[in-house]
């Protein structure tokens, strides 16, 4: 009779060495035999499945025994394997730490709770958790994992929490402004923490170097004593550190103000319209202050502005220009100047007077020219056009008429100022003649006795009239 078992291959070895032991007992006491009639066919075979294995077993057709039941292979529970990750492990306090919980095994059976503890009193669930440690210390925080099947694992993490550092000190700095003067001299303060400190400054203490003292990050003082005064701050941080700055305030007397000293220059302060002059302001005092404003009254209804002007006079008169200024502590002073202007004076012009020398005469004749000047003129040029068409300069010329003509000389005198004046001379000139043959015209009467004038520009002919008597 052929009996065939099936097993899990997990558990096949094992049941198999029992089942054939207790086959082999039944059949033969406990004795093996692998004759084949006592047990027929004696060849085992097993077939390799994925989880299953079928053994065929023969036995005796005289003895069967009793079939055994099927045996269920007991299932293996592999517990969970707790694993920590925590971050940051160390730091000051109030020091918060995220803690994340994990089954790092081959469960397969799933996490139900994560249980924490935190090494400081406190527990927490979850797998995922942040706890904040209040307190320096070394701690020991773990976690118990527990599954479906009731198994649990259990893992640790060292957290180590530590005081907080000191911080930075602080570093004091003051500014003032002014840091000299003359008293009372108002000085304004300022103090800054410059560090790198985390804890910022609770409290500024100034003392100002002459007993007075005051609190605040500003500050302001007046010192109305001339002297050097030393001022210190004192800053305070919320951890009790403190740092001083000092800085020297610098008090003088008072100086005393001088106002400017006002001179004025004027060129010319006299003369006739229109008359131009030329007016400049200094500040002759040691003052040492700057003169920022120059203010000119020049006395006839204008103004002007600047160290230095000019202006017209164009009507004659005395006129008082006045110039203020002003300095840059702002006192001012004035001074006048008198100027005076007179009416023209009337132009003297010249008066030209040729004197010639002959006047007349035969070709060629030679004749001498002298310029004179009935004025008191400053005469410059001499100018003489002798009618011929030659010309010349200078108060005495000669010169030579060649042609019998009556030319008009002319004199044309220029003064300094430009101003001229002209005056004419008639020369006659004649054809040489031979008096032996001169005819005399019958029934012609001459006279001794006619009436002639002369005006100032007109030649003198009188004698020309005596070679025609």
């Amino acid at each position: 009779m052929m009996i065939s078992f099936k097993f899990k291959k997990s558990l096949r070895l094992f049941f198999l060495n029992a089942f054939l032991l207790g086959v082999l007992s039944a059949c033969g006491g406990g004795e093996s035999s692998s004759s084949s009639e006592d047990v027929g066919s004696s060849s085992t075979v097993i077939a390799a499945e994925e989880d299953i294995a079928t053994i065929p077993v023969s036995v005796p057709e005289k003895t069967p025994a009793p079939v055994p039941p099927v045996v269920e292979p007991v299932p293996v529970i592999i517990p969970p394997v707790a694993g920590i990750s925590a971050n940051p492990t160390r730091g000051e306090t109030n020091l918060n730490v995220r803690f994340i919980a994990s089954d790092t095994g081959n469960s397969q059976s799933s996490i139900v709770s994560y249980t924490w503890s935190f090494g400081d009193g406190a527990s927490g669930t979850g797998a995922n958790i942040s706890h904040t440690y209040t307190t320096a210390g070394s701690y020991t925080a773990n976690v118990t994992l527990t599954n479906a099947d009731g198994l649990t694992s259990r893992a640790t993490q060292q957290i180590v929490v530590t005081e907080p550092a000191a911080p930075a000190p602080p570093v004091a700095s003051m500014s003032a402004n002014p840091t000299r003067g003359e008293a009372t001299l108002r000085v304004s303060f300022s103090a800054t923490d410059t560090s790198n400190s985390t804890s910022p400054v609770s409290s500024y203490q100034w003392n100002f170097g002459d007993g007075g003292s005051v609190t605040g990050a500003n500050a302001s003082h007046s010192y109305t004593r001339a002297g050097t005064y030393n001022v210190v701050v004192t800053i305070i941080n919320e951890y009790g550190q403190s740092a001083s700055a000092s800085r020297q305030i610098i008090v003088t007397d008072p100086v005393v103000l001088e106002p400017p000293v006002v001179a004025i220059s004027a060129n010319p302060v006299q003369g006739e319209a229109t008359l131009q002059v030329n007016f400049s302001g200094a500040d002759t005092s040691n003052s040492g202050s700057a003169i920022t404003s120059y203010q000119w009254d020049l006395g006839d209804g204008n103004s002007a502005e600047g160290a230095s002007v000019q202006h017209d006079y164009t009507t004659a008169g005395t006129y008082t220009a006045t110039l203020s200024m002003r300095n840059d502590n702002g006192l001012t002073a004035t001074a006048t100047q008198q100027i005076v202007v007179t009416d023209p004076t009337p132009a003297i012009l010249p008066v030209a007077v040729i004197s010639a020398d002959p006047t007349s005469g035969s070709a060629s004749l030679q004749v001498s020219f002298s310029a004179t000047n009935d004025s008191s003129a400053n005469i410059v040029d001499y100018n003489w056009n002798f009618g011929d068409g030659n010309t010349a300069s200078g108060p005495n010329v000669i010169h030579n008429y060649d042609t019998p003509n009556i030319y008009t000389a002319t004199l044309t005198l220029t003064d300094s100022n430009g101003e001229t004046d002209s005056t004419i001379q008639q020369i006659y000139v004649f054809d040489s003649i031979d008096n032996s043959q001169a005819i005399v015209p019958t029934g012609v009467t001459f006279y001794d006795n006619f009436d002639y004038s002369v005006s100032r520009n007109a030649p003198d002919i009188s004698a020309e009239r005596s070679k025609f008597i």
